[in-house]
């Protein structure tokens, strides 16, 4: 008897986890990611008090919009607009938000992003963005 009831429990909980929706669609999250460059005018490195400054304000200010932050370091290359090929370290602030609360700031995020990239002298500055519909992720240039 306790063998069949067991085994009942068990095909029982097996059927609510196939129900289940993981994760459940209306909590998907997006995926942001704002690159941090350690050049101005293309090549000329900044100091590291003043790229720690820079992560820093990304930091803030995506904190701020949508409650947190991680923080990636690493080095990139890419060819500038006159073809020469700069290699840089670089900053990937990433953060997470449900996709009806991003709608609410990605404006924000724009007109900030347009303001850094002429205030820290760049021709574009990388910004990722994943979609919770298609979970691709998409690169732009603002």
């Amino acid at each position: 008897m306790a063998e069949k009831l067991q085994s009942i429990v068990f095909r029982e909980a097996q059927k609510a986890l196939a129900r289940r929706d993981f994760p459940p669609k209306s909590k998907m999250n997006t995926r942001i990611v704002i690159y941090v460059p350690s050049t101005r005018s293309q090549s000329q490195n900044i100091k590291q008090k003043d790229f720690d400054e820079r992560v820093n304000e990304v930091k803030e200010f995506v904190t701020r919009k949508l409650g947190g932050t991680t923080t990636v370091m690493g080095y990139g290359t890419y060819t500038s607009q006159s073809g020469q090929t700069v290699g840089e370290n670089v900053a990937k602030v990433l953060a997470f938000v449900n996709y009806d609360e991003w709608k609410k700031h990605d404006q924000d995020f724009e007109k900030w992003l347009e303001h850094k990239k002429i205030e820290w002298g760049q021709e574009s500055i990388a910004f990722e963005f994943e979609s919770p519909e298609d979970h691709a992720s998409i690169l732009h240039f603002v």
